[in-house]
């Protein structure tokens, strides 16, 4: 069913007046109902709820604090070994270098002096854990403790009567590495030691750091990241270690009397539990973490809040009436500029449907036949274009060939000449033909490789190739090598990138070609005195990249941004068609997805294509 331009104009009209009436009637009706229904049990259920959530606060930040020191705990041994690993490798590393340094200038002793120098500076943990030294005898090499120090303890026992330098001196002759355990002065007293063969001298490294001394230095770091923590006006946070308290929160010292810390206090063996203060309206969740003996609290003033609520439950009831004059209000002046714009805008949508309907039907007798007409000459456009560069380029081919086949055939006729005097002057043996013909062959068989590298050049790619730039260049080069040295041109080629894309080889080879040739031309154009043209491939972490640059100069700045268009070139027409490096950048662009762009840089000019990888 068709509507008429008079009917959308009345819509128009209508429909935002009576959206408006409806939307206003129904929300204001919802909105007061909404009120009047849930007004009482909103009230009461408000205040319970936040009171709970005030709980779940509490709960949640003791729970993920003990989940914080638990993780501490639970890594307290893997981060012990991950220290002592990395205090052995230093060690290790700094001897290695010093034996590397030195073995070949200094007698053995001072090699080891100068490494028992080195090492003896390595001390943590204000000179507590420290490296030491000993051999395969017991032998004590280095070590801060001076009763052992430079003595052979050899048979040595810790305070549960194990050999423990025994136990090194296997475990690094058998592992060369390895963690052992050991009570080494003291019962109770749990030394983690790692052990290293240091492959020279019969020697080998130690460390070691006490469980305890770890613990109590971790119990310091996680009470000073307590003591951090952000806390509301309303919320405090309290850390006992037995019976001992170690840390109140500014907030917490108006609440904490004597009766509160002897009441949380007082279950010890509790591991969660909420305490209800009334008298104090102080609310306290607790939760134990045994590895350090702490109980943790957080707690919040109930009195406070509940205040808070009620005056902000009154606030609402003052903005809630408030907010049903306005939505009487809005609902009035929406309509009325509803309606005035309605009209105005109708009359502005009949003069455009009217336009617009005209020109529609100018369009549609015009637009296919432009578009025809359009589609055909680019694609005519195009055709000659991709044919005047193939022609171009096929001259430039069979100008290559000639360069390269010159001096064989040069070296051909000197055979010929050879076999013909050696005939004459009767001195041709069986054994001289044979060389001279094995001579000759390897030539044609050079002349024809030829011929397939440059057939191999113009055989189109149906599908793209695995290759590296760098590889790319180095396939090209030959095709054009012969004509620079003819020319006395010097070639620098640095490759950088050895990174696989998938590319039409002998279209970037076709790029490529044409850059050097152009360089090629500038240089003998110009008489450059030591001419050169630089090739380098690099690669980032996105593209890869090919720069060919010269040294002929440069590119005049007023030009430099149009020697890619089409039929624009600097040379005269019968040397140039001003389609090469059109023809480059179209390849570039629209079969591998690349950009081609130049710049003028030192002494030269400089063309750069970028590849994605």
């Amino acid at each position: 069913m068709k509507i008429s331009e008079r009917s959308i104009s009345r819509l128009i009209v209508i429909s935002p007046l009576l959206t408006v009436s409806i939307v206003m009637a129904v929300a204001t009706y919802l909105y007061v109902k909404r009120i009047r229904d849930n007004y009482a049990d909103e009230q009461s259920r408000y205040i319970k709820e936040y009171f709970s959530a005030q709980q779940s606060e509490s709960e949640n930040w003791v729970k993920q604090t003990k989940q914080l020191l638990e993780f501490s705990e639970d890594n307290l041994i893997k981060d012990i070994k991950k220290e002592l690993k990395s205090r052995i490798t230093l060690a290790y590393d700094t001897a290695k270098y010093i034996q590397d340094k030195y073995k070949k200038t200094n007698h053995a002793v001072v090699i080891k002096r100068h490494i028992l120098d080195s090492l003896r500076q390595m001390l943590w943990k204000g000179n507590k854990n420290y490296i030491w030294i000993t051999d395969y005898r017991g032998n004590n090499i280095l070590s801060a403790d001076k009763k052992l120090n430079k003595k052979n303890v050899f048979d040595y026992k810790d305070a549960d009567g194990r050999a423990i330098v025994l136990e090194e001196i296997q475990m690094v002759r058998k592992h060369k590495s390895g963690f052992l355990y050991t009570n080494f002065k003291k019962k109770n007293d749990k030394l983690i030691m790692y052990v290293k063969d240091f492959g020279m001298y019969e020697w080998f490294f130690g460390s070691g750091i006490h469980v305890k001394q770890a613990r109590k230095e971790l119990k310091a770091k996680q009470l000073s990241l307590i003591k951090s923590f952000p806390t509301d006006s309303f919320g405090f946070i309290a850390v006992f270690e037995g019976n001992k308290q170690i840390y109140l929160s500014k907030t917490a010292k108006e609440y904490f009397d004597k009766d509160i810390k002897k009441e949380l206090l007082k279950d010890s063996n509790e591991t969660s539990k909420w305490y209800d203060f009334k008298k104090r309206h102080v609310m306290v969740y607790t939760e134990k973490f045994k590895p350090f003996n702490w109980k943790i609290a957080y707690g919040f003033d109930r009195s406070r809040f509940d205040a808070k609520l009620i005056e902000n439950q009154k606030r609402l009831e003052i903005r809630i009436r408030l907010e049903m004059l306005r939505i009487g209000f809005g609902a009035f002046v929406i309509a009325l500029f509803s309606v005035i714009f309605s009209l105005m805008f109708s009359r502005h949508v009949r003069a455009v449907f009217a336009k617009y309907k005209h020109q529609v039907q100018e369009q549609e007798r015009t637009l296919e036949k432009r578009v025809q007409e359009g589609v055909i000459a680019y694609q005519e456009k195009d055709k000659m274009l991709i044919q005047q560069s193939k022609m171009a380029e096929m001259g430039d081919m069979i100008s290559m060939i000639a360069h390269q086949w010159r001096q064989p055939l040069n070296q051909l006729s000197y055979i010929f000449m050879n076999i013909e005097g050696a005939y004459e002057y009767k001195e041709l043996t069986p054994k001289y033909l044979e060389d001279k013909l094995d001579e000759g062959n390897k030539l044609l068989e050079f002349m024809s490789h030829t011929i397939d590298d440059f057939r191999n050049f113009f055989r189109p790619d149906k599908k793209q190739t695995s290759i590296s730039v760098s590889d790319v260049v180095s396939k090209t080069l030959p095709l054009i090598e012969t004509t620079l040295e003819e020319h006395a041109i010097a070639l620098h080629v640095s490759y950088q990138s050895n990174t696989q894309i998938l590319v039409f080889r002998n279209e970037l080879m076709q790029v490529l070609l044409n850059l050097i040739k152009n360089a090629k031309d500038v240089l003998i154009e110009r008489d450059t005195p030591v001419p050169i043209i630089s090739i380098k491939t690099y690669e980032d972490e996105e593209f890869v990249s090919i720069e060919v640059c010269d040294n002929g100069g440069g590119i005049d700045e007023k030009i430099i941004d149009k020697i890619f268009t089409p039929y624009f070139s600097t040379k005269s027409a019968s040397q140039g068609t001003g389609l090469g490096l059109y023809m480059s950048q179209t390849i570039v662009e629209e079969h591998l997805k690349g950009t081609l762009s130049v710049t003028n840089r030192d002494s030269g000019a400089c063309f750069e294509i970028r590849l994605e990888k």
